[in-house]
């Protein structure tokens, strides 16, 4: 789940990309729904990104506890999402609310989290977790099933009362669960019991089973289709500034840790440098048959590369909430790969830049090309490249534009000259051609000046 305020839209879809690729390679499955339990606040961008991404539905939860009762009072927690530029319905997305405090099953079974703790059964007593209402669970069998249902079914019962369907959805887990066979097995036999007990008793008047996110919003559907009227009324607008209770306004993490805010941006921005040089490399190396470049090895970078800058989206990353050693490890990561992504910046730059291709095979580009700025550590401000220059040293200096940023090129041989600039940018040494650039195939050339 990535935070959704001070996270940048190209991180976001770039960990979609990411992410949906993986499970689709892997799983083979299209996810539809949204679950965004724990982001401090929730943005209409988001809602418009996932629609955008074929969503259909999402859930949200951390939103401040007055919109929460106001929203319970009207039975206005089932909503179309729109957003605020749109006259029609393109880009409405169906919300679901959670009504309560938290996302933990003490929290969502119903109001009364002192009775919905005592159907966790992670907290059964011997167990690392407790109740801190004081009433612990009780494992189900035959003799108590009837009033540890009639119980459950009661809170089920109110939280219903606040939507405007008879379909309900009651989250299991919490923070660090079902990592363990043990859970799965104490949650899914007591809850068995219950929802066995339940579907037998036509009294009771109730079918409850197990599902998916996705088998929730399915059923809600099918139970709005049979109302005469819209069912759910449309919002537009965000929901910031969270707060949980009185004026705890969670707004600190908007600029808490901005040395890694400042680090998340500058990796985005390199991430798309590396992406774009080395694709135009790769086709040069392709058609020069130039097998020392790093084509896989390369491809592997931007790969992790890709996935580290979507895991410090998450909303205790780049939001700064994170414990000290969850901060440093973050930063460890974003800082390999900024200079892995120079590593492939430096050697597809310098690919591109040769006259004569095959000379890469015996060149390396640490050689003649350096970045402007360097960093020593993940925790280190990064120090721009200083370039010692005298009457008899003479260096070449241009600069690429990519993204927003602007990255140097430094050629180190004091035998080079400008030949020609705009059209294309070459170094000459007499008697040979070694070094040629041209520019970004998005940019209209100019022509050339005389050579200097």
């Amino acid at each position: 789940m990535p935070d959704e305020a001070t996270a940048h839209y190209f991180a976001i879809i770039d960990q979609l990309i990411e992410g949906h690729q993986w499970l689709e390679k892997n799983l083979g499955v299209k996810p539809r729904s949204g679950w965004a339990i724990d982001p401090f606040g929730h943005s209409p961008t988001m809602a418009y990104i996932l629609k955008r991404s074929g969503f259909s539905h999402m859930l949200v939860q951390r939103i401040h506890y007055s919109v929460k009762k106001h929203f319970s009072l009207q039975k206005t927690l089932e909503f179309f999402w729109r957003q605020n530029w749109d006259l029609g319905s393109v880009t409405d997305i169906l919300c679901h609310m959670m009504p309560f405090y938290s996302y933990d099953i003490p929290h969502t079974c119903g109001p009364d989290p002192k009775i919905c703790c005592q159907f966790d059964f992670k907290r059964l007593p011997g167990g690392r977790y407790g109740c801190p209402w004081g009433i612990p669970p009780e494992a189900i069998s035959p003799g108590n099933v009837q009033s540890r249902a009639q119980m459950l079914l009661d809170q089920y019962r109110k939280k219903s009362k606040l939507f405007r369907t008879k379909v309900l959805l009651a989250p299991l887990g919490d923070d660090f669960r079902f990592s363990e066979y043990t859970e799965w097995d104490l949650q899914y036999r007591n809850y068995e019991q219950l929802f066995n007990y339940m579907n037998s008793q036509p009294n009771l008047n109730v079918k409850i089973q197990f599902g998916t996110l996705s088998d929730y919003f399915d059923a809600l559907e099918k139970a709005a289709e049979k109302s005469a009227q819209p069912l759910f009324p449309v919002l537009s607008g965000d929901f910031f500034t969270y707060a949980d209770r009185d004026d705890h306004y969670w707004s600190g993490y908007f600029t808490s840790r901005p040395f890694y805010k400042r680090m998340d941006r500058i990796m985005e921005s390199r991430i798309r440098t590396a992406e774009i040089l080395y694709h135009l490399a790769l086709k040069q190396a392709q058609k020069y048959k130039i097998n020392k470049f790093l084509s896989l090895p390369h491809y592997t970078t931007l790969t992790e590369a890709r996935r580290n800058l979507g895991l410090f989206q998450h909303h205790d990353a780049i939001t700064g909430t994170a414990k000290d050693w969850v901060v440093v490890d973050y930063g460890t990561r974003l800082f390999q790969s900024l200079n892995f992504l120079d590593k492939i910046i430096g050697d597809s730059a310098f690919l591109l830049i040769l006259k004569d291709k095959k000379m890469y095979q015996s060149q390396s580009s640490d050689t003649f090309l350096e970045m402007d700025t360097k960093q020593i550590s993940q925790d280190s401000l990064p120090k721009k490249t200083v370039i010692q220059l005298s009457a008899q040293e003479p260096r070449i200096h241009f600069d690429f534009t990519f993204f927003h940023f602007l990255y140097f090129v430094n050629v180190k041989s004091p035998d080079f000259y400008l030949c020609s600039l705009l059209t294309s940018v070459s170094f000459h040494r007499p008697g040979s051609q070694l070094l040629h650039l041209l520019p970004p195939p998005w940019v209209s050339a100019a022509p050339s000046p005389s050579p200097a």
